[in-house]
């Protein structure tokens, strides 16, 4: 019997799908990024420009109202292209009249930012066949568990201004808006997710509010909440944090009585908590929104400031 290899899959609800089947998977290691599936090689899509074409003047995009024909006629020269070619390799190569390779238009799309291989944000006009308006988001931080459900939406609002308007003073408009928005939203909206494990492990190892070295920020911060809830003599009101529990952390500010740096909590930011710490907003903003924007900006070649900056550098920018 051949060695078979089990992978583990994680699996999250997005968006609602207009269909039943799901074919788009994104494979962890992009130096293969392929599969088999009922013995059939399954490949993500490959995106191709027709700018060129546009500029040149030899095709039109855009009718006023919709794609224009002349563009899906050109996907459609290329599209016929490709199966033609594919099959005559087939042929050649494999010795076979039936190669069932098939390439298949998916979307077209009037503007897109491509960060790196496999991570992009595209504004899609045509899916399939289907007219619509909508973005596409493959590989970035908005569609990953890592970022808070409740940030998402301020982070895609920021990418979508920056890809429709291509208008810096827009964007930033409204990269500060989110700012003002994200410290006003509670501990339990802004706190990173994740998952503990091997809790014990660690914690035997601590001593008060002193940890182990090599100690992973998430378990850290569940043994804080865990040690804070024993001081506060808070009884039954809270659970613990032990591993197999999920983990919500946030950064806090310094200084504090404890001398700690983030703290975690189960499901909801305990309201003793209020006297002792207070999120720090500033770099919560920072690891969860102003890093994944960055990108964004760095890709087009714009200067991003901090917001909480921006007051700071414009005033020495008038007086210098």
């Amino acid at each position: 019997m051949n060695n078979v290899e089990y992978v583990e899959f994680e699996v999250e609800e997005l968006d609602a799908f207009k269909d039943e089947y799901v074919y788009d998977v994104e494979m962890a290691d992009q130096d293969q990024p392929w599969f088999y599936g009922n013995d059939i090689l399954v490949h993500n899509s490959s995106y191709v420009s027709i700018e060129p074409l546009i500029n040149a003047g030899i095709i039109k995009f855009w009718d006023g109202k919709d794609v224009h024909q002349e563009t899906y006629d050109e996907i459609e020269e290329l599209e016929n292209y490709l199966n033609n070619s594919i099959n005559n390799w087939a042929r050649k190569a494999l010795l076979t009249k039936d190669s069932r390779f098939v390439f298949k238009r998916e979307c077209i799309g009037d503007t897109g930012l491509f960060l790196q291989k496999k991570r992009y944000v595209m504004h899609i006009l045509d899916n399939e066949g289907i007219k619509e308006s909508k973005f596409k988001y493959t590989g970035v931080e908005v569609v990953r568990t890592t970022m808070p459900n409740s940030i998402k939406p301020y982070a895609k609002r920021i990418i979508e201004t920056m890809l429709t308007t291509q208008s810096l003073a827009e964007t930033n408009k409204i990269l500060n808006e989110s700012y003002e928005i994200f410290k006003s939203l509670s501990p339990e909206e802004v706190a990173f997710v994740m998952g503990v494990k091997n809790y014990e492990k660690y914690a035997v190892k601590c001593k008060d509010f002193t940890t182990v070295k090599g100690m992973p920020i998430h378990v850290k911060s569940a043994y804080f909440y865990n040690k804070m809830l024993n001081l506060l003599n808070t009884g039954n009101k809270y659970e613990d944090l032990t591993s197999g529990d999920k983990v919500r952390f946030v950064y806090v500010e310094q200084p504090n009585k404890y001398g700690i740096d983030t703290i975690g909590f189960k499901y909801e930011w305990p309201s003793e908590f209020n006297e002792i710490f207070k999120p720090d907003y500033e770099k919560m903003y920072e690891k969860i929104l102003f890093q994944a924007i960055e990108r964004f900006y760095s890709n087009v070649n714009w200067t991003i400031r901090k917001p909480s900056d921006n007051v700071q550098v414009e005033l020495f920018d008038l007086f210098a």
